[in-house]
């Protein structure tokens, strides 16, 4: 075999070996023998079906020592068992999903290339399409999941819309790593008790977290009222409220900065009222600005 197995090919036909094949056949004075020609063009055949093509017509068959050397300019893996170039591994590709399709509590995400089965370990980065409701699954390219938050059930919030998730599957559930912790923004819809009206609006701030079944919200705002004094200005709520006592904290200025209380009167609406329990004027300048937690 002309190749020695550590790497070095040498020429060989049969009796000589190395540069001078022929030159030592003539210097024996062996002449044109097709056996040793044979032998010798065979070897060579060997030497060569033992190479690797560029083409790719032919795989290893064995491990490929590399030397420390490095492939170089290789392609965007595009399966599993491809090689991953070190930007696909730096940016992260491996793992990220994009937007999540499907609806709030059932939602899906592709990772690119596709996995086959969901594997202990598994990581999954992606923005939620939606914000869960309740109990959520993740479908990741056909594989679904439960997912948990903290080793528990989701009850709504753990997810939400447009804030990055990441998840880890642990053989059986994908447990929420990092939840929607940030800040989401609403648009409050403001107005009054009886027929009072709080116009000409101007938010400064209305935004709002979800941790599982807790909200944590804080609005601002300025604006004219009108109609009947009356004892509440209203805003609707970032998420309704369906169970539990809200902790709402206020402060309401009319003409002087005084303490306030604010309250749910329904399941959408927070009403604010002034600390002493005086009427609301009908002169420009309310302000209204609330920070609360509540349960929903």
């Amino acid at each position: 075999m002309a190749w020695s197995g550590s790497g070095t090919y040498s020429r060989t036909n049969g009796s000589f070996s190395g540069a001078d094949v022929w030159a030592d056949d003539a210097n024996a004075a062996i002449g044109i023998v097709a056996s040793r020609h044979d032998t010798h063009d065979q070897d060579l055949a060997a030497g060569i079906n033992a190479c690797l093509t560029k083409n790719g017509e032919n795989e290893p068959t064995a491990n490929l020592p590399m030397g420390a050397f490095r492939h170089t300019n290789v392609a965007a893996a595009s399966a599993r068992t491809d090689y991953a170039r070190y930007s696909q591994v730096q940016d992260g590709a491996a793992f990220w999903g994009g937007t999540s399709g499907g609806s709030a509590n059932a939602q899906t995400v592709t990772l690119t290339p596709a996995i086959t089965t969901l594997t202990a370990g598994g990581l999954v980065h992606f923005i939620p399409g939606f914000t869960n409701t309740g109990a959520l699954t993740v479908t990741i390219n056909g594989q679904a999941a439960t997912a948990r938050y903290k080793n528990q059930a989701c009850v709504g919030g753990e997810v939400v819309s447009g804030v990055l998730c990441r998840g880890l599957y642990d053989g059986a559930y994908l447990q929420i790593l990092e939840h929607g912790g940030g800040w989401a923004t609403w648009s409050p819809t403001y107005g009054g008790s009886g027929s009072l009206t709080f116009t000409s609006v101007s938010t400064a701030v209305a935004q709002y977290q979800r941790h599982g079944s807790l909200i944590v919200f804080n609005l601002t705002a300025t604006g004219t009222t009108g109609g009947t004094t009356n004892t509440a200005l209203t805003f609707t709520a970032p998420v309704s409220l369906s169970g539990g006592t809200p902790a709402l904290a206020a402060y309401a200025t009319d003409t002087v900065l005084t303490g306030g209380a604010a309250y749910f009167s329904s399941a959408t609406t927070v009403e604010v009222k002034k600390a002493d329990a005086s009427n609301w004027g009908l002169a420009a300048g309310k302000q209204i600005s609330v920070n609360g937690v509540y349960r929903v």
